[in-house]
């Protein structure tokens, strides 16, 4: 009943939804790709389409949400893929930003398409179109109507690195009842801490369901090197001497309000060669961002305007003090080029983003006040010493001015970092452990598969 009530809810408001979605897609480019795949209109998985034979492998549907999302499933998946070589993968994700990533990461993956709408017929007819096997939903996206599905075809649906924060926690408690009948339909919960698990457990989950397997962002490969057009762009800019450089990842407007007071500010404590890299979470806002340092009278250069540069653009080098990064996937790599990085998301309410990448650099990591989303990892990484927090640009600007002035400490906050980055690897594993047995060991021969006891349209 409860779930019959959540579809008329949902139903009810998908026209207003709609209409925001129109209107999003006249505004910006963004949104209007896989639009028809919302309602479930997917194309069917029937054959490779490298040797167009018939699929014998298992099919795996990972669902995330964005980016973090998908960038967590990349180790589970790679590793799936090593032990599994015949499985075949499905992504969906809610944004395009996730897809982008997914598709840039793991080019492999036989489909990459948009979430359909958690509704029973976008669902049926979703399910009906690629059959799944197994599917594996990234943290915490639990959909009735998607579990519901899953549960009436027997297919086994793992709850992946499972968290829940401090600040869903009391929401999801409210909730309980509506999601006891949920997490009834989830076959196995692996979560990243004891905590998690035990908030999994209160909500409802069987506890002989729930382990705690680790959080598999630890397990990430990172590549180290630089991206190269960038690091040609530091160096003409003259950053590469003497210069001592923040790199701000995934900012958002209220993290960029105070990194602002601190461009302006910080060099009339002594450290006149601070320099910036901005790396704005969304990249629709860099129009809006670039507006706000031309009014705030900051120069700055684009990560796309570096050909300018080159060819004796108008850009006077010496000038710049900050450079946008408005290309994707290249932030992990240039946390490589800083002395210390910040995290957005802190200063805002919006709980952090990955702490990881740079730790994984070496250099010091710091954030705001909120990074809910990745409490633990916070609190390792402060508990370490390879982290502070800080409440405002002016306790940003004291932090950053004893780290660049003394080089010692800022090394030895960065191996700390590391140390954290390295010794909490081993999460894939664990999940495997949980995964693999719930895949099947041969495959079905016709095109219905474990799913295709219900059909759709």
């Amino acid at each position: 009943m409860m779930r019959r009530l959540y579809s008329l809810l949902l139903l009810s408001v998908l026209p207003f939804f709609l209409i925001w979605l129109f209107s999003r897609m006249l505004l910006t480019k963004q949104y209007r790709r896989g639009f028809t795949e919302r309602f479930g209109y997917v194309p069917r998985i029937d054959t490779d389409p490298d040797s167009e034979s018939p699929i014998s492998g298992p099919r795996v549907w990972v669902h995330t949400a964005s980016v973090g999302e998908v960038l967590a499933a990349e180790p589970i998946i790679r590793s799936i893929a090593s032990s599994r070589p015949d499985t075949v993968f499905i992504l969906t994700a809610n944004t395009d930003t996730g897809h982008a990533a997914a598709a840039e990461k793991m080019p492999f993956i036989m489909r990459i398409v948009q979430t359909p709408f958690d509704l029973p017929n976008c669902q049926r007819r979703f399910y009906s179109r690629i059959h799944p096997d197994l599917i594996i939903i990234m943290e915490t996206e639990l959909w009735p109507n998607m579990i519901y599905s899953a549960q009436i075809r027997n297919i086994p649906v793992i709850i992946a690195n499972g968290r829940i924060s401090d600040r869903s926690y009391p929401r999801y408690h409210r909730l309980r009842r509506f999601f006891f009948p949920i997490l009834n339909g989830v076959t196995a919960f692996a979560m990243q801490s004891p905590i998690d698990a035990e908030r999994m457990i209160t909500l409802g989950a069987p506890p002989d369901r729930v382990s705690i397997a680790g959080n598999v962002k630890y397990d990430r490969e990172h590549d180290l090197k630089p991206p190269p057009e960038l690091q040609t762009l530091i160096s003409d800019l003259g950053w590469t001497v003497n210069c001592r450089l923040l790199v701000a990842g995934s900012t958002h407007p209220g993290d960029e309000d105070q990194l602002f007071r601190v461009i302006k500010n910080l060099p009339q404590t002594g450290h006149h060669r601070f320099r910036m890299i901005l790396a704005p979470r969304h990249l629709d806002r860099v129009d809006a961002i670039r507006a706000r340092l031309t009014q705030a009278g900051i120069p700055f250069i684009c990560r796309s305007d570096s050909a300018r540069l080159r060819c004796g653009g108008v850009i006077d080098p010496a000038s710049i003090r900050l450079v946008i990064l408005d290309r994707m996937g290249e932030l992990g790599r240039a946390y490589g080029l800083g002395h210390v990085a910040f995290i957005g998301g802190t200063f805002e309410s919006v709980g952090g983003h990955n702490l990881l990448e740079p730790a994984a650099h070496a250099i010091p990591v710091l954030f705001g006040p909120h990074t809910f989303n990745f409490k633990d990892i916070a609190e390792k990484l402060i508990q370490s010493g390879g982290a502070r927090r800080v409440t405002d640009a002016d306790d940003l600007i004291r932090v950053l001015s004893m780290l660049f002035a003394e080089e010692a400490v800022r090394r030895d906050m960065g191996r700390r970092a590391f140390t954290v980055f390295e010794s909490n690897r081993g999460a894939v594993d664990r999940h495997l452990a949980v995964i693999l047995p719930l895949m099947p060991s041969v495959n079905h021969d016709d095109q219905t598969g474990s799913s295709g006891a219900i059909s759709g349209d």
